[in-house]
């Protein structure tokens, strides 16, 4: 009697750690059957079905010793080696690439998205800053004249050009060069004063940047230039077009998104 309660007891704890086990692959194998790929999800549920077979076995009592070993060689040899395979074979799978609105996103905020075409605007630009030791973006201002004359406020951090025209008092006393000596509580500051922070820096003015491209000294200004977006989606015709080569993207089996990206930034 007291041997068949110890196989009775032996019994439901073996039901027990198999039960558990079993929940905690099944959840295993749907999220990575889900995310990464469904043939690791299937495999991990084979697995499991040949480790309750083998514990509820006892003629397959030496496999009990074989499958955590089994286990490790799969998750770290076997399915490494058949998804780099197989990555290597489908590198335009929608597995392992940018989704189309990952790509748009990207577009619209990379730098390198942007370029100069020949019809470029180039301003020169005054820089104003709010009186403290270490400004951020949103605590510079900008005075651009284009090479018509005409004049614009921008800044780093709000959207858009806000044209000044010749007779506009608003701002207040000016130079010599017509530039005024403050932007409300903006003032104007040397340009190698903060060279380095600004360099690069970038107004929107949709669908442009107009970009902070180099420092004039003997000029105390900087140089910036209208640059126009080179990827244009057109969402009714699901086209792409480059705009510095003229060059068109048509949909291929999903992947016309991934492709324009993958090649940008090669």
């Amino acid at each position: 009697m007291r041997i068949g309660s110890i196989s009775l007891r032996s019994m439901f704890l073996k039901f027990v750690v198999l039960a558990v086990v079993d929940i905690f692959a099944i959840q295993l194998a749907l999220v990575l059957g889900t995310r990464i790929s469904v043939f690791l999800g299937i495999g991990i549920a084979i697995f499991t079905i040949l480790v309750n077979i083998a514990f509820l076995d006892d003629r397959l009592y030496a496999w009990r010793w074989v499958s955590p070993a089994m286990a490790g060689m799969f998750l770290l040899v076997v399915y490494p080696i058949g998804y780099t395979v197989s990555v290597a074979f489908t590198n335009q799978g929608d597995g392992h690439m940018l989704s189309k609105e990952q790509v748009l996103d990207q577009w619209k905020n990379d730098p390198n998205d942007y370029f100069a075409p020949p019809d470029s605007i180039t301003y020169k630009t005054y820089v104003f800053s709010r009186q403290t030791d270490n400004p951020q973006p949103a605590d510079f201002r900008f005075w651009l004249v284009d090479p018509n004359g005409k004049t614009f406020v921008g800044s780093a951090t709000e959207q858009g050009l806000h044209e000044v025209a010749s007779t506009d008092t608003t701002y207040g006393e000016r130079d010599a060069k017509n530039i005024p000596k403050a932007l409300g509580e903006f003032v104007q500051v040397p340009p190698q004063k903060f060279s380095t922070r600004l360099q690069g820096l970038a107004i929107v003015d949709p669908p442009d940047q107009i970009r902070l491209t180099k420092m004039l000294l003997l000029e105390q200004v900087f140089e910036s230039q209208r640059l126009r977006q080179r990827f244009i989606y057109d969402a009714a015709t699901n086209t792409v077009t480059d705009a510095q080569t003229g060059k068109l993207f048509r949909r291929n089996a999903g992947n016309l998104f991934r492709r324009v990206a993958t090649k940008l930034h090669r």
